[in-house]
């Protein structure tokens, strides 16, 4: 029998609330929050070379902000009893930062994955229970080693270590989506929803459904069609945005594929700051992949003059590197306001329109 009242997002997310301000009451004085630690909250190391000066920096300013995004989101949870349904209002505020405590919470309502955990309540276990291909499983497990190593949750002997629970996720979720199975890159996307949701079902759910309605599945597919298709699309939109950039590149003979593939395969995992990623994926679970040509756009424009400058081929793709290894990314909150208004309006149909495009022209190639 299963205690539906576990699934209840108002039930949970009083839960959290309560905790959450008892939590506050014996929190560290300010001075001591603004102690640099060589762990991150969600357990990855920091390098021997981390500027704690500029991370400093970059927590007194934004602190404050997310105190006062907590109390908007306390008011905003209480009024309506749970997360709002779809809108402007809720759209605001998830632009603005998902506090820390609510995360994952508001992931599975408005991705739509607390309805299919609701609907399915033993489809993980059953899937978990379910006999894997032994060629998946060989792969999941060679991957696994290779996930997060400067994170203190995946190394052996952690107290609460995640790599039980990562194999478990990976291989449920290869049980249940036979199309995609297990493809690189879907390892590091589930282990973090494990570092944010500390559930392995909870992630299996939000894995479906950022692969079923959040970002093309083909991405993680045999060929990687829809990564492929994508990266033609960003080309299409900074033509329109950026054109002398993409000229200048093109005169170099650089494809930004080198940099954009890994971007989108493993949803700026491995290129954003943590907390930078996190408030980029409040956006994505909301409002789709179009967040994912927002960003990489953002850092190709902000970086569009000092690219301009590079003469040479190597001088180039070392900017191109580069491009994620600033304080403006370390700085989410302006990065993510500035993802937003550095491009104006920016239709879906665009996308739609680009993948149509290069669909036909890959049909006609094909011809």
């Amino acid at each position: 029998v299963v205690d539906m009242s576990t699934f209840d997002p108002k039930t949970r997310l009083a839960t959290r609330l309560a905790e959450r301000n008892a939590a506050a009451e014996q929190a560290e004085d300010s001075s001591e929050l603004l102690d640099s630690r060589r762990v991150c909250p969600y357990g990855f190391q920091r390098p021997e070379d981390f500027d704690y000066q500029t991370y400093n920096r970059f927590l007194r300013e934004y602190m404050p902000v997310m105190m006062r995004r907590k109390r908007k989101w306390d008011s905003l949870l209480k009024h309506s009893r749970g997360v709002p349904s779809a809108g402007r209002k809720l759209k605001r505020y998830v632009r603005k930062g998902i506090p820390r405590e609510f995360r994952a919470d508001v992931w599975l309502s408005v991705s739509g994955a607390q309805k299919k955990m609701v609907e399915r309540p033993n489809h993980y276990r059953e899937m978990l229970r379910k006999q894997n291909d032994p060629d998946v499983l060989q792969r999941i497990d060679l991957d696994i080693l290779r996930t997060f190593p400067e994170n203190v949750h995946f190394q052996e002997g952690a107290k609460e270590m995640q790599v039980i629970p990562l194999r478990n996720v990976l291989a449920a979720f290869a049980n249940h989506n036979e199309t995609i199975g297990y493809c690189q890159g879907i390892n590091f996307i589930a282990g973090m929803l494990l570092l944010v949701t500390e559930n392995e079902e909870h992630s299996f759910w939000l894995l479906d459904s950022l692969l079923d309605n959040r970002v093309q599945s083909a991405y993680y597919t045999s060929g990687m069609t829809g990564l492929q298709t994508d990266q033609f699309v960003l080309r299409t939109l900074l033509l329109r945005r950026a054109p002398r950039l993409v000229q200048h590149l093109d005169q170099l003979k650089i494809d930004i594929q080198v940099v954009t593939v890994r971007w989108f395969v493993c949803l700026f995992i491995d290129a954003l700051p943590v907390e930078t990623l996190l408030r980029v994926w409040d956006c994505l679970f909301l409002e789709g992949d179009k967040i994912l040509f927002r960003v990489a756009m953002a850092l190709m424009i902000h970086h569009e003059e000092t690219l301009l400058s590079k003469s040479t081929f190597i001088d180039a793709i070392e900017t191109l590197k580069t491009t994620t290894n600033s304080f403006y990314v370390l700085d989410c909150h302006h990065f993510v306001h500035d993802i937003y208004t550095i491009l104006g309006s920016f239709s879906r149909r665009q996308i739609v329109k680009g993948r149509a495009a290069y669909q036909s022209q890959s049909d006609r190639s094909q011809s």
